[in-house]
């Protein structure tokens, strides 16, 4: 399965689809991995996939140390403060506070060895032949060739199931 884009989507696609038994490669765009990026809050449904995904620890040890926000006087005197919510929805800050570039690594390491990343690539074209031939899809390196699980990556054609 080709997929475009190696941020958060992307990489979480490709653990998904791995685990179902799909081989998996990912374009993207940047010349390399991008680290940084804005704080996440997971929260909600956003914890039970972590948790199903196997990464809640990994996750949690790559937290932010979000204490909570306060809002101070030009004293210094405190005048308002939301402290970290333990639940998994309420609240105006999280107790599970990730940075982008950090959940995107973990989502990478993930899938380590299974997943191809072609970093400073990109799709290019997607092409379908009339007719019951199969779709070709292209990139910037060239075409990308059906392959088999294990080795190279797959195309996955639109009546193809692992």
């Amino acid at each position: 399965m080709l997929i475009a884009g190696a941020s958060i989507a992307g990489p979480a696609l490709a653990y998904w689809l791995d685990r179902y038994g799909w081989a998996t490669t990912v374009v993207e765009r940047a010349p390399e991995f991008r680290t940084g990026g804005q704080n996440i809050d997971v929260r909600g449904a956003a914890r039970e996939v972590l948790r199903r995904a196997g990464i809640e620890d990994a996750v949690r040890a790559a937290t932010t140390g979000e204490l909570g926000t306060r809002f101070l006087s030009e004293h210094g005197k405190l005048i308002a403060e939301f402290p970290v919510q333990r639940s998994d929805t309420a609240g105006a800050t999280a107790e599970v506070e990730i940075l982008r570039g950090d959940l995107a690594r973990i989502l990478v390491d993930a899938t380590a060895g299974r997943t191809e990343y072609r970093y400073g690539d990109e799709v290019t074209a997607r092409r379908h032949r009339i007719g019951g031939r199969r779709d070709v899809r292209e990139w910037a390196a060239g075409p990308l060739r059906p392959g088999r699980r294990g080795g190279r990556p797959a195309v996955i054609y639109p009546a193809t199931r692992p």
